[in-house]
């Protein structure tokens, strides 16, 4: 079965709770001064805990896009539907998904997604990456952003419930286990959400 390994640094925010603890309190401190009880020869390691948390942090954005490339991209490549999707820059992207696609914004968001012009309509594609499991994320609208997949979307692939960026790939498809996710079932709902919007439904 293929999979996606995650980082190692991630893996170990994911499974270790002490882990994720120490690098929630570093990411979420506005001024992160040095313990009043530290002594010199410890010194260094907070420096190694300080550089650790933000290290997790880059490794999650860019596995986010990774994440992408494997299953988006990758349904992209294999329908062959590259030609009939017109691809948005990151600056169109960024205000019309309401992301930021720097490692901050990415790693408090949770979400990583394209967007492309198909004909009159709008196609928005991504992925997102929880302690737990991972998602697909999908809109199909004209461009006054009125969804047009309302009611049309599979139940065995997709949460019908409309979420922030979209529909949101029903749980259980991606679980998180040894420190990868399993791309089998993300492949096959995204191959046959991209074939379905090809003929102009989801």
């Amino acid at each position: 079965m293929m999979s996606f390994a995650l980082p190692e640094s991630y893996s170990s925010y994911v499974d270790e709770p002490a882990v994720r603890t120490a690098v929630d309190h570093i990411l979420d401190s506005k001024s992160l001064e040095v313990p009043e009880t530290l002594d010199w020869e410890q010194l260094p390691d907070f420096h190694a805990a300080v550089l650790a948390a933000h290290q997790v942090r880059c490794d999650y954005a860019s596995a986010l896009q990774g994440l992408w490339d494997a299953v988006w991209g990758k349904a992209i490549d294999e329908a062959g539907t590259g030609e009939d999707l017109e691809a948005w820059s990151i600056s169109k992207v960024a205000p019309w998904y309401g992301l930021g696609f720097d490692a901050v914004s990415l790693f408090r968001d949770g979400v990583f997604g394209r967007a492309y012009t198909k004909g009159e309509s709008i196609v928005g594609l991504g992925v997102s990456l929880g302690l737990s499991e991972a998602h697909l994320i999908l809109w199909f609208g004209n461009e006054n952003d009125e969804d047009i997949a309302a009611g049309l979307l599979s139940q065995d692939d997709w949460d019908l419930e409309m979420e922030d960026y979209g529909y949101q790939g029903r749980r259980g498809l991606a679980p998180i286990r040894d420190g990868s996710v399993p791309l089998e079932r993300l492949n096959a709902a995204a191959a046959r959400a991209l074939s379905a919007i090809a003929g102009g439904v989801c």
